[in-house]
């Protein structure tokens, strides 16, 4: 009967636990093969039961690892076709990011019904998220909305919004923003794989750096579809807009820093005898800190004067942060990274910024007509202060209240805003919640980061690309270009990881 209670270590199930002693009686107390065999047919069962894994760790782990790398890839592949910046990409990726969430979470439910979702840890931010497209859908409804004192009563739109479809398609697109987050979310559960798919992303924005410089210097200053309309002597890669391709690059560099300033902190394995400054770890430094360099290059090339104020804004914290965390010391810390930034900034500018700085001269003007727009969108929201103008449709809304001073020979589709863009479309109140989720995402961070003692690279990079976004967000409306969004969740996502512990890396 020994043999009987205690399984062979043979056994597919290995060593029985305490449940077996709840073995259903098989009315054979004899022992033998009989008594094994119903032994073996129950444990069959139990591991088909509510809750057991289907397979093993090592499969789902190679699931996640695959779900990041193709969401590498997306945001890589975004900028391409001019930065995403048109509705049908909106609906291609929303549908490539839908059917990816959709095939995961079916997956993870089969190969493991008992796992736990990370999604609850990052609930606040995704409840905030989720209000925009929640309330788009109620602009949506044909009744209830205010009158708009420039139109006629028989002109007056049947809902909140100016444009049904605009708004529809919005609603599309932000919900894809925030699968995405949950996916990024959920596979970030293993240090070493948040940091492959951080390096995976910035090598990509190197290759985006260098199709910059090379356009605009070695193939005549052209666009990858053809001449440029615009921004001529100015880098763009393969965005429209050079604002908007400098926060993609200034993200990637607070992500570069922030990866090679990790890495150096490593205690480097003893030098053999007769090895010089070229060995092959100094050489692998070498070459990170020139992808840096060429990432750095390419954003003055851009001569956004916002963008580079808020990448060098966004380094500068990352540096600090980088050198507090691995230095100890905080004042020592502030001191040396005002002075490597402020030689680092005057090399960078005396090299690449000769164009940068002749535009300087025009910023008072400039500043003139941005001032006189944002006073007549700050007019909009004052006019629909609660419910907006509709998701999506400052263009169509902006037109009722257009006139000079701004020029009226120029259509202008975006507020060079992103705080009043929301609160125009969606009002004050339903538009600041995305901010404060953004602000919560940031405070989070920064617990992460204060706890941990290894792996918070990725996570000051992510704090240093909100920087990045708030600040250039004040003057422009470079987060609201598909690929910089894609960038911007991803990066928040994977700082926020929450990690298992070392025996459990799925």
């Amino acid at each position: 009967m020994k043999n009987h209670q205690d399984p062979s270590p043979l056994s597919p199930s290995g060593p029985s636990g305490p449940d077996d002693a709840n073995a259903p009686d098989t009315g054979d107390d004899t022992g033998g093969d009989t008594g094994d065999q119903e032994k073996l047919a129950f444990k069959e069962i139990s591991l088909e039961s509510a809750g057991q894994p289907r397979r093993s760790p090592e499969a789902i782990r190679r699931l996640n690892d695959w779900v990041g790398r193709i969401l590498v890839a997306l945001i890589l592949i975004a900028p391409v076709p001019v930065g995403s910046n048109r509705p049908v990409f909106w609906m291609i990726w929303a549908a490539l990011i839908g059917l990816l969430g959709a095939v995961y979470f079916a997956l993870l439910a089969w190969m493991h019904p008992a796992r736990r979702s990370r999604v609850p840890g990052i609930r606040a931010i995704l409840i905030l998220g989720l209000a925009v497209p929640m309330a788009g859908l109620v602009q949506l409804v044909p009744f209830g909305a205010p009158a708009i004192a420039r139109l006629s009563g028989e002109l007056q739109p049947s809902g909140i919004t100016l444009s049904s479809g605009a708004t529809l398609l919005g609603v599309v697109r932000v919900l894809s923003y925030a699968l995405l987050f949950a996916l990024a979310t959920e596979i970030a559960t293993y240090s070493g794989r948040v940091r492959t798919l951080a390096w995976g992303i910035f090598f990509g924005v190197i290759i985006h750096a260098l199709w910059g410089l090379s356009a605009m210097t070695l193939l005549g200053d052209i666009a990858y579809l053809g001449d440029k309309d615009a921004y001529q002597g100015m880098a763009t890669g393969t965005f429209i807009n050079r604002n908007s391709f400098a926060t993609f690059l200034g993200m990637g560099l607070v992500l570069g820093l922030a990866l090679i300033m990790n890495r150096s902190r490593r205690p480097h394995e003893r030098v053999p005898r007769g090895k010089t400054l070229l060995s092959e770890k100094n050489l692998e430094t070498a070459a990170l800190w020139l992808g840096l360099f060429i990432v750095a290059a390419a954003l003055l090339a851009t001569q956004s004067r916002m963008g580079i104020t808020a990448s060098l804004s966004g380094a500068l914290v990352v540096y600090f942060v980088m050198s507090w965390k691995i230095n100890g010391h905080p004042g020592a810390a502030l001191l040396r990274v005002t002075l490597v930034f402020v030689i680092l900034a005057a090399f960078l500018v005396y090299l690449f910024g000769q164009g940068m700085v002749e535009r300087s001269i025009f910023v008072v003007g400039a500043a003139d007509t941005r001032l006189d727009l944002y006073a007549q969108v700050l007019g909009m929201i004052f006019e629909r202060p609660w419910s907006g103008h509709g998701l999506d449709t400052f263009r169509a809304a902006y037109e009722l209240y257009h006139q000079p001073p701004v020029s009226v020979a120029l259509s202008w589709n975006l507020t060079h805003n992103t705080y009043l863009a929301l609160w125009v479309e969606m009002g004050v109140i339903i538009g600041s919640l995305p901010i404060l989720a953004v602000l919560l995402a940031a405070i989070k961070l920064i617990q992460i980061i204060r706890r941990r003692r290894s792996s918070f690279a990725v996570s000051v990079a992510a704090l240093g690309a909100i920087v990045v976004a708030a600040i250039h967000s004040l003057t422009d409306f470079s987060l609201e270009i598909e690929a910089n969004t894609l960038m911007f969740i991803l990066l928040v996502a994977l700082g926020l990881g929450q990690f298992r512990r070392k025996e459990d890396t799925w």
